[in-house]
Formats: C-alpha cells, sequence, structure tokens
C-alpha cells in the first residue's frame, strides 16, 4: 500500500466515523418527532441532517472529498447549535 492510498483510506474511514453521531441524532430525532406527537422543525432538521450525510457519502463514492468533507460539517451544525442552547440557554 502506497503512501498516498493509505492517507486515503485514512480519511474515508475517518469521515465515516464522524458521519455516525450525525446520523444517530438524525435517526432519533426524526423517529422521536414523528412518535411522539408531530414536530415539524424537528422532523425537518432530522431529514436535512440525514440528507447532508448521505449527500455526503454519495460525493465521497464520486471522489469529491472536498465536498463530502462540507457535507458532513454541515450535518453537524445542529448538533452544535444544540450543544450552544443546552449550555449556555440557562443563563
Amino acid at each position: 500500500m502506497t503512501k498516498a492510498s493509505a492517507l486515503f483510506w485514512l480519511a474515508v474511514v475517518s469521515w465515516v466515523v464522524l458521519a455516525i453521531l450525525p446520523l444517530l441524532y438524525g435517526a432519533v430525532s426524526l423517529t422521536l418527532s414523528v412518535r411522539g406527537g408531530f414536530d415539524l422543525m424537528g422532523a425537518v432538521t432530522a431529514l436535512v441532517m440525514l440528507a447532508a450525510v448521505g449527500a455526503g457519502g454519495y460525493r465521497y463514492w464520486r471522489r469529491d472529498a472536498r465536498e463530502a468533507w462540507i457535507l458532513l460539517a454541515l450535518s453537524w451544525a445542529p448538533l452544535m447549535l444544540v450543544l450552544l442552547w443546552g449550555v449556555f440557554g440557562r443563563i
């Protein structure tokens, strides 16, 4: 395995590991939004997160790594907003 090939697969594995949390959060949020009294904004946010991760995976498959990382970063945005709201929302 060449150095370039090893770095490519390291980047792919890193992307997959970082995509797990938005996928889980989106799936749980979508399930709770639909089953526990329909919450339109929660369902839309979850669908957008899942779509961003799915589109990023597709872009990685099509060898556009830069766009895949950008989409992954966009899928993390709702998680960071929830974290900020949880930390600073009570002040």
